[in-house]
Parts: structure tokens; sequence; C-alpha cells
């Protein structure tokens, strides 16, 4: 294939001057995103005493704990049930912004904690929009727009070049041309799915326009009455006896179903994807939202979530989950080694310039 060297230039152009002034945010987002890979694991240990248990196994009332939590959080209205999970293994009671912790085995209840904005909730906001509110978020969509710019100029220019491991004769040059390759892909895939999170309606209606399909239903109404939260369960496991619940939400309108999400084999979320909507007084099945039978637009951007930190491979056991968490950290700090290999090649180049006018 003969390739115009105009075209080359300019789009070396482009990759250069968009790496030179994109790249510090690119670090940045790519190295809080490696230790967000890893957030329920700090999480959990953040925690300390209110996520130990003896048995992790739901083995008590939740009805029970549940009034008892309830007096801890000074009667606000329960919203969450957040059942032992990965590395999360107390019971979670939410109530507004008063969650309640206690052990699933036991009953016995292990402390309360409010939401304090501590380390990991900042970590998350820088990531997400550099603690910037809306102004900030707008930053990284259009930044993450530059990076596949990046990462779509970086493969042409490389292409057909057969560098896939650095050598000595130009460590810089072999060093970013090999990183730049074996990470374009899942670069370009995190700065496609970080879009998602900065302008999700347009995402999901174009997805939608090119799958063919429709939005899927919300929540869906409900006589009102006082929940059971044993009977919910026990209801919606029989529903789904293959899956395993992970958490009921209790939506704070009273005409409005509860739900159980529920994690199906196979499927990418820790937390399950697949809902089951009860009413509220009787815990009749109203809905079950198996996920791979929704329509394929809400599959795809309901993964990007997965995808973008990495905790998709839990699909196929532990020690898969723990292999992409890994292969995720080393991809977000990937960026760090471009720009800095990058600038180097450039300020090299500026210095033989000038060394050559002098």
């Amino acid at each position: 294939m003969v390739r115009s060297p105009i075209l080359r230039r300019v789009l070396f152009q482009m990759h250069l001057w968009t790496g030179l002034t994109v790249g510090v945010v690119a670090l940045l987002v790519g190295l809080t995103g490696s230790a967000i890979v890893f957030s329920g694991e700090l999480d959990s240990v953040a925690l300390g005493p209110l996520n130990r248990s003896v048995d992790p196994q739901l083995r008590v009332s939740l009805d029970d704990l549940a009034n008892q939590a309830s007096v801890l959080a000074g009667g606000q209205p329960l919203g969450l049930v957040m059942l032992p999970n990965g590395s999360f293994r107390t019971l979670r009671f939410r109530f507004g912004d008063v969650t309640v912790y206690a052990d699933p085995g036991t009953g016995e209840i292990l402390g309360t904690a409010t939401d304090a904005r501590g380390w990991l909730w900042y970590l998350r906001q820088f990531h997400y929009n550099f603690l910037g509110g809306s102004t900030g978020l707008l930053v990284n969509g259009i930044c993450a727009g530059l990076l596949c710019l990046m990462c779509l100029t970086g493969i042409y220019l490389w292409w057909p070049r057969k560098v896939f491991l650095p050598d000595g004769r130009r460590w810089d040059w072999s060093v970013h041309n090999t990183a730049g390759i074996w990470s374009a892909v899942g670069l370009l895939l995190l700065a496609l799915t970080g879009m998602y999170s900065v302008w999700p309606v347009p995402v999901m209606n174009a997805i939608h326009a090119v799958t063919r399909t429709t939005m899927p239903p919300f929540t869906p109404d409900s006589a009102e009455g006082a929940v059971s939260l044993d009977r919910t369960l026990r209801a919606a496991q029989a529903a789904l006896p293959d899956g395993t619940p992970t958490l009921l939400r209790l939506p704070l309108q009273q005409r409005k179903a509860v739900s159980v999400q529920m994690r199906l084999p196979g499927e990418w979320r820790e937390g399950g994807a697949s809902p089951v909507y009860l009413e509220r007084g009787s815990a009749r099945v109203l809905r079950i939202d198996r996920f791979r039978d929704m329509p394929l637009g809400y599959r795809i951007y309901s993964s990007f979530g997965p995808l973008h930190f990495g905790q998709f491979g839990i699909a196929w056991g532990c020690a898969a989950a723990l292999s992409v968490k890994l292969l995720w950290l080393v991809l977000g700090l990937t960026p760090t080694l471009l720009l800095v290999t990058g600038f180097r090649m450039w300020w090299n180049k500026v210095q033989r310039a000038a060394s050559g006018n002098s």
C-alpha cells in the first residue's frame, strides 16, 4: 500500500502536539484509573473492622437486622441493602447518608458510617472530573476524544513496522513504539468508554439507533405495602435460582416496585446485571430483566463500566478477575511511559535543531 508522505507528516504533527498537550491529562487519569481498578479492595480495607465477619453467609433475618439498624440511622428511610459480595464480607443497610454494617452470620451490628469524603472519594472525583464539577467533566470528555485521535494516528504512523519489543539502538523511539502499539487498542477502549460517562444520553441514543433497539422499560409501578426483606429475597431467589443476590433496592416512591439485583453465571458485573422487580407488599414477581435477554443496545453500553475499570474478568472466575485487573493497572500506567518517551524524543530533536543553528 502506497501512503502519502504529506498525509504522514500531517498525522505526525497531529500525533505529536496532541500527545504533548493531552499527555499530562492522560497521565493523571491513567494513574488514578489504575488505583480505581482496585477500588473494591481499597474500600474493603478502608472499612477495617466494619468489613470483618466470621462467616459471610447470610444466616439471620434481614427484617430483624433492618429494624435494629433503623434505630441507629435515626429513623431515615431504608434505601439499599447490600449483601456480602466479592471483597465485602458484611451486610450494609443504607439509610440516606448513614450506612449500618452487620455480620451476616451472627447478626451482630458492627457499627455505622456516614458519607464522609475520604481520600477514595477524592480519587474517584479527580478521575471523573478533576474535582471541577461539570467543567472538569467536559474537559475530561474532550481529552478522551483527543486520546482517541492520538491512538488512531499512532497506529497509522506505526503501521507496517514490526517493532514489538524495544531494542537498545534508539531506546526512547523503540520503547514508545512498542508500548504504544501494545496499548493502543486498550487505550482507545478506555477513551471511548470514558466518553460515555461524559455524554451518556447521546451515546445511548446513538447506540440504540445503530442497533435498532429501544430503551428498556423503567422500574415498574407497584401497589403500596410494607416490604418484608426476607420474603422479597426468597421470592427473587426462587425466580432466578441460578443467580446470586447482591443488592436489594427500595425506591423512596411508595408506588414503585422493589428490586433485587442478581448476578447470573457469566455476567461481567461483580454486583450482577439481572434485576428482579417485586411488588412491595406481596413480594409477587412483576418483571425479570435477565441481562442476556435485554436489548442489544442496552447490553453494549451497560458493559462500558466493567470494560473501563477492568472488572469484567469475574465472568471467568476469581483468577481471571485478578489477571484482568492487573492488566488494566498496567494499561493505566502506559500513558506515563508514552508521555515521557515522546517528550524526550521531541526535546532531543529540539536540542539538535538548536545545536545545528548555532
